[in-house]
């Protein structure tokens, strides 16, 4: 064989040999970076600070767009349906361990008006809630200036269910309401 083809080979293999490690670096980094947020994955109950009002998101990742998404729905105490949030744009910052996103919300007792937000979840360290599944977080609702900060605690909802030994399927909304009629009736905040 030619020396000059024997040359051209071996830096062609050596080029893919270091793109191929590169990737494989490049890919471990990214899994290792977003492990945490992986772990958060699921269902969540989300209690307002101020008076226990109750939602329920769930938290996943979309094969479809590559990016996670939070969405969810806000409960009445009789268990009603009064709003429906969706996830717009999310972001993980993976420095400060926190999970932001900007929702549409779509008010079901206000004639399907919609209007915008912000909010952000923290990522306990590893992705491992404490407690019952607790973290921190809060919204802002974007509907006019000044509008008002929303702390919250979000709790995995299967495990506030188990520990009041309620019954809660989270993809049953017969199950969803009974568990929002349960908590309100207990005034439940998680503390």
């Amino acid at each position: 064989m030619n020396p000059t083809w024997v040359g051209i080979e071996r830096f062609i293999l050596g080029i893919v040999s270091s793109f191929t490690g590169a990737f494989i670096v490049w890919t471990i980094f990214v899994l290792r970076e977003r492990w945490a947020l992986r772990r958060m994955e699921g269902h969540w109950l989300v209690v307002e600070e101020t008076t226990p009002r109750y939602s329920l998101g769930l938290l996943q990742f979309s094969f479809w767009t590559k990016r996670h998404r939070y969405d969810g729905y806000k409960y009445a105490e009789s268990g009603e349906r009064i709003l429906h949030w969706e996830t717009v744009k999310a972001y993980f910052d993976a420095d400060h361990m926190k999970f932001l996103y900007i929702y549409e919300v779509t008010h079901f007792d206000r004639g399907g008006k919609t209007n915008h937000g912000f909010g952000q979840i923290i990522i306990p360290t590893g992705g491992v809630p404490v407690g019952s599944g607790e973290t921190d977080g809060f919204f802002v609702d974007a509907e006019k200036a000044g509008s008002d900060m929303h702390v919250v605690r979000c709790f995995r909802a299967e495990d506030v269910a188990k520990n009041l030994k309620i019954v809660l399927d989270p993809n049953n909304e017969e199950d969803r309401k009974n568990f929002i009629v349960q908590l309100a009736a207990k005034n439940w905040s998680g503390r």
